[in-house]
């Protein structure tokens, strides 16, 4: 990467936290460097085995010598997840969203419409 002139190395879908380092141990200390990861949800424990500890934290990223770390669809996970609940109290009450008890971090978290 340095030879081709790279500004920044971008490590992205490493398999554990030892591929991470080893990727930033074989760079000089000065290049720049990013983890970039997606925040998984596991659904089984065969995937979970297979995310070796992943997400990382930005001290984990910091502490495996790398200067910056994207969590680039995180809010994108979070808005998708909020529209998901809302859609399922929708559809399950004909076009109200309510505050039952089960339900009251939808109501309580949903933008008013002044920030809409």
């Amino acid at each position: 990467y340095e030879a081709l002139g790279a500004d920044i190395v971008y490590a992205e879908n490493l398999q554990s936290r030892q591929e991470y380092e080893a990727l930033r141990s074989s760079l000089k200390g000065e290049t720049l460097t990013m983890l970039a990861q997606l925040q998984l949800y596991p659904n089984d424990e065969d995937e979970k085995r297979r995310i070796q500890g992943a997400p990382y934290t930005i001290d984990d990223v910091g502490d495996m010598g790398y200067d910056l770390a994207l969590f680039g669809v995180t809010g994108l996970q979070s808005a998708v997840g909020a529209l998901q609940g809302v859609a399922r109290e929708f559809f399950a009450n004909k076009g109200i969203v309510t505050s039952r008890d089960d339900n009251t971090e939808i109501v309580r978290t949903m933008a008013s419409f002044e920030e809409v």
